[in-house]
């Protein structure tokens, strides 16, 4: 592999980590063909894979990073996520926190064997790991994970949920100080700790509003407080992605896991407006994924996403070409949940429309991806 895309010159072929920096990361760079050519048919090809996690074996669940394919975002400013099967979790702002938001992902985050370890090998990986992260785009020299990692306060002795998620939060502020990611955050913590949640959501939120949207809805529809709230959230929720980052578990935690109850979070927000519809705003009606939502909410496990695909056509010839590309995505999801192998179809669509707008790195990225497949 050579340099990602056209604006992104992180190459990751020219990193071979060493045996400790593995176990420091829980990462490398081996990607195969057939592990790209698994993202089309796992319906998550709006990912451009870089890494992959470890151990990394045959056997469910393992999980891939890569950059978030975005419509009129250059790829050195997307977000960096990790993806399993048909679901994708955003991981970070941009490749430039990515590493350090991944290693607490998977050495830190309430494992407190993995800070032992990580502790034991800094010294050892501190250079290798600095240099890599300078390569992503990285602007210092990993203090802010140095600090988190040799900070006793933020590993409590405590299994109490709410102090393990107050040093979870101020941990991930450490490590992604982007102004979008600190007001998710914010509005993340609000959740966990008070039940509270903005509806409207807070603008700005950028890149995590998926997120905050699926925990907007989670929550909403615990307490059941405000009707109007919880329609607001549940729309929030079917104008997205359905793959991504609606994979919460049960209660609500500052790191979403791959596993969760993906298509039920978003079946839900289905079910709700169908339930609600006589009092949903007109305007709803008339987007095109409001069909697609009704569609999903009659027709339950047996949905294949076909109405994602119309709903992706009249949203571009409606001039929404990026929500479109949304849509795309969407039915890619719900096909392999419906048949466990994603419609190869969209993956045309999509370089359709990257054509079209002239999105020329996702052109490039679709068209190199569409060539692999049919090899």
């Amino acid at each position: 592999m050579t340099r990602l895309s056209l604006t992104c010159s992180f190459d990751p072929s020219t990193f071979n980590l060493s045996e400790s920096a593995r176990k420091a990361t829980k990462i490398d760079f081996n990607i195969q063909p057939e592990q790209r050519i698994s993202l089309v048919n796992q319906g998550t090809w709006s990912v451009l894979p870089f890494a992959r996690v470890l151990p990394f074996t045959d056997t469910f669940g393992k999980e891939i990073v890569g950059i978030r394919l975005l419509p009129g975002k250059v790829l050195a400013q997307s977000p960096v996520v990790v993806c399993s099967q048909n679901q994708i979790v955003t991981v970070s702002t941009s490749l430039s926190t990515a590493l350090p938001m991944l290693i607490y992902r998977y050495k830190l985050y309430k494992l407190r064997r993995g800070k032992e370890s990580l502790r034991e090998l800094w010294p050892e990986v501190k250079d290798e790991l600095i240099e890599l992260h300078v390569a992503m785009g990285g602007e210092d020299h990993l203090e802010g994970l140095e600090s988190v990692i040799f900070d006793d306060k933020l590993y409590p002795q405590s299994d109490n949920a709410a102090v393990v998620q107050e040093a979870a939060c101020e941990s991930l502020e450490r490590l992604d100080s982007n102004p979008q990611h600190l007001l998710y955050r914010k509005y993340l913590h609000q959740a966990i700790t008070k039940q509270v949640v903005a509806i409207p959501l807070p603008d700005r939120l950028g890149t995590w509003r998926n997120a905050a949207a699926v925990v907007a809805l989670q929550i909403s529809n615990q307490l059941k407080k405000n009707i109007e709230e919880q329609q607001l959230a549940a729309w929030e929720v079917a104008k997205l992605p359905a793959s991504i980052d609606t994979s919460t578990s049960r209660t609500i935690e500052h790191i979403f896991k791959l596993g969760g109850n993906a298509d039920l979070r978003v079946a839900k927000a289905a079910q709700i407006l169908v339930k609600q519809q006589d009092s949903v705003l007109q305007e709803w009606k008339r987007d095109p994924i409001w069909t697609a939502t009704i569609t999903l909410a009659n027709e339950g496990k047996t949905y294949n996403g076909l109405a994602h695909v119309e709903a992706a056509k009249n949203l571009d010839e409606s001039g929404e070409p990026a929500r479109a590309f949304d849509a795309l995505i969407s039915a890619a999801f719900w096909s392999y949940n419906f048949q466990g192998e994603a419609l190869i179809s969209v993956v045309d669509a999509a370089r359709y429309l990257a054509t079209q707008h002239e999105w020329k790195e996702i052109s490039e990225i679709l068209e190199n991806l569409a060539n692999l497949y049919n090899k």
